[in-house]
């Protein structure tokens, strides 16, 4: 037994107790079983919800695929969350709808990933991503100085963008040109931000990458939330008005969420929004006598100018009023190893936001969804020489078609505490700040894991069976 790996696996589940729960209870159950097992309940979406979510997939997918998806979330209210908005091609991306898909009561994977990241951040959105010799290559199509860009709020890349892209390909990984030429990337110059570029892309691109795979929507989640927030003010709902306009109520959410994971603080995070200047890049705001300032934005705390700022894109709802708007409007949502431990607490704070505020019937609904639902880990391994999860470009240039049914298969084998375990090293880099990191565990790596835990073997008697 490799004792950096045990010692690794405890400080990792030691930061992060939900997870360790779920590892400790379900750990034995095997991924395919687990992910039948997810709790959620009947759907009891708010009709409001519901009405915003098929007006925004309609607008990018077509009516008949909005109704399939508004019939869909009236059964089963499941939605991924785990996902960063950009291109469907990153590793940890095509595993978590991988996982997701293997839902049998779904004819849809429905994701709404967030968009509130900057291009160059490490998901690397605005890029097509590729192995070479086990390392991750990426082309991007935009330039280095627009990297600090939002994905949410950049214009989209144009024709030249796209040619210049196919010139670098072709020189250094040509047979994927026929990748992206066939996903419908040249004729998606038309749309005015990049991320509804990306939204119509990327499940072409999934449905490349696996032809026989549950189909995929991937409306951001800033647009569905903040399109509900705007219909809501619209509409004077009493909560959320509340919410935005009486100094009593802001002052009780701050008090309530300042500091947690997921919220805001006097150092991270955003009060409720963030503001983009004019290079979309993100812009932090704190509350101050009613207004929203920073970045010489100066938005006052009423319905009309957060509808107004919202419309123009100057203003996206963060992470927390994302959140509390899903767990209001009944969204049961997927999550990743960091959204299971911090959502828990949002849900147990807004709980008490709630009564504080004598929303006892709205209290009662949010105390009774499920956060701790995960769906994040690995499948989509290669047969190469080292381990690695593979981006989608990697699986198309296979041209197998079987290994799609070749995962489900390897999903029904390999246990819920191995999927964990492989993505330890992974969790220890996000959650450990680089001064407080191990050098030891530094250089534990996927593949060594799965060498220990068995998962390499198993990846590998799976994908050579004919």
């Amino acid at each position: 037994m490799n004792t950096d790996i045990d010692q690794l696996q405890s400080v990792v589940l030691e930061k992060l107790p939900v997870l360790n729960d779920i590892y400790r209870v379900h750990g034995q159950k095997t991924v395919y079983d687990h992910v039948q097992d997810w709790q959620g309940g009947p759907a009891f979406i708010k009709p409001v919800l519901a009405a915003v979510i098929t007006e925004v997939v309609g607008e990018l997918y077509g009516e008949v695929v909005a109704q399939e998806i508004n019939k869909q979330l009236s059964i089963t209210s499941f939605v991924s969350t785990i996902d960063h908005h950009g291109l469907l091609n990153h590793p940890f991306f095509i595993n978590s709808n991988l996982i997701v898909s293997l839902r049998k009561d779904m004819t849809h994977v429905v994701c709404f990933p967030t968009a509130g990241v900057s291009l160059n951040n490490s998901s690397w959105p605005g890029c097509v991503l590729y192995h070479e010799n086990n390392d991750l290559k990426r082309v991007s199509f935009f330039s280095d100085k627009e990297k600090q860009s939002v994905v949410l709020s950049k214009r989209s890349f144009s024709r030249l963008q796209y040619e210049q892209v196919l010139g670098i390909i072709s020189k250094q990984k040509p047979e994927l040109l026929e990748y992206i030429s066939a996903s419908g990337i040249d004729r998606m110059f038309e749309p005015q931000y990049f991320w509804q570029q990306a939204s119509i892309a990327s499940p072409l691109l999934w449905q490349m990458v696996f032809p026989s795979a549950p189909r995929i929507v991937y409306p951001p989640l800033e647009i569905v939330m903040g399109r509900l927030l705007v219909r809501l003010l619209e509409t004077k709902e009493k909560l959320f008005t509340q919410i935005i306009e009486d100094s009593f109520t802001r002052g009780l959410l701050q008090s309530c969420f300042f500091g947690m994971r997921g919220a805001f603080d006097g150092e991270r995070g955003s009060f409720l929004f963030w503001g983009v200047d004019e290079q979309a890049r993100r812009i932090a705001l704190h509350l101050e006598d009613g207004f929203l300032l920073g970045g010489g934005m100066r938005v006052p705390m009423t319905a009309a100018s957060i509808i107004e700022g919202i419309r123009s894109a100057r203003l996206y709802p963060g992470s927390l009023l994302c959140f509390i708007l899903l767990l209001w409007g009944g969204i049961t949502a997927l999550g990743g190893f960091n959204q299971v431990n911090w959502l828990m607490g949002i849900q147990e704070k807004f709980v008490l936001f709630l009564k504080e505020l004598e929303h006892h019937k709205t209290a009662r609904e949010v105390s009774l969804a499920v956060t701790n639902n995960f769906a994040e880990g690995s499948l989509g391994f290669l047969k190469k020489d080292i381990l690695f999860r593979a981006a989608g470009a990697d699986i198309w240039l296979e041209k197998e078609s079987s290994l799609y049914q070749k995962y489900i298969d390897l999903s029904h084998r390999m246990t819920v505490a191995q999927c964990i375990e492989l993505s330890l090293s992974g969790m220890y880099r996000v959650i450990v700040p680089d001064s407080e990191r191990i050098e030891k565990f530094e250089r534990i790596e996927e593949h060594m894991i799965a060498r220990q835990n068995g998962v390499t073997e198993l990846v590998r008697e799976i994908l050579t069976t004919i």
